[in-house]
């Protein structure tokens, strides 16, 4: 815990925070979302050194990653519960470059998945930052009122 500034806050809930002790834990969600239907939160694995490309592959999410774990297992079913190309429903994805990529393209022709353009940084228009942020909001909430920080992936997948 770290105590904030002021007088009377030693004491005060609403004033602590929690915070990481020793190494914090990164772990990217994918999630879909439209009119009444939703995708499962599917967390993204890390890239182990087995599937590196180069030197300079930093192991990070990449084109064939998002094709095959997320796209296809993911996105396609939602899309078609939506209605798919023929009720006029396109994705809405940032311009990360796995979304953006000729091999995403590709793919997502081939399943007949249509993309809107949007534009690459515009998290104002972008419906999932919302939720992206009540996600976080209710997690550190969670998190505070059982006074537990997940100390693990696992832990925090769980």
């Amino acid at each position: 815990m770290r105590r904030l500034p002021g007088p009377n806050a030693a004491y005060d809930l609403k004033i602590l925070q929690p915070t990481f002790v020793g190494e914090s834990i990164a772990v990217g969600f994918w999630a879909g979302f439209t009119y009444g239907v939703r995708a499962q939160l599917v967390p993204m694995r890390r890239r182990t050194q087995d599937e590196q490309k180069s030197d300079r592959d930093r192991l990070g999410f990449n084109s064939h990653r998002y094709v095959h774990e997320n796209l296809i297992p993911h996105l396609r079913p939602l899309y078609k519960k939506a209605g798919g190309a023929k009720a006029g429903v396109q994705t809405i994805e940032n311009g990360a470059s796995y979304h953006t990529s000729i091999y995403t393209e590709k793919y997502r022709k081939r399943l007949g998945i249509e993309r809107m353009d949007w534009p690459s940084y515009s998290p104002d228009f972008n419906p999932i930052a919302n939720v992206w942020l009540l996600f976080k909001t209710n997690y550190k909430k969670a998190a505070w009122e059982r006074r537990r920080i997940p100390r693990s992936k696992k832990e925090l997948i769980g």
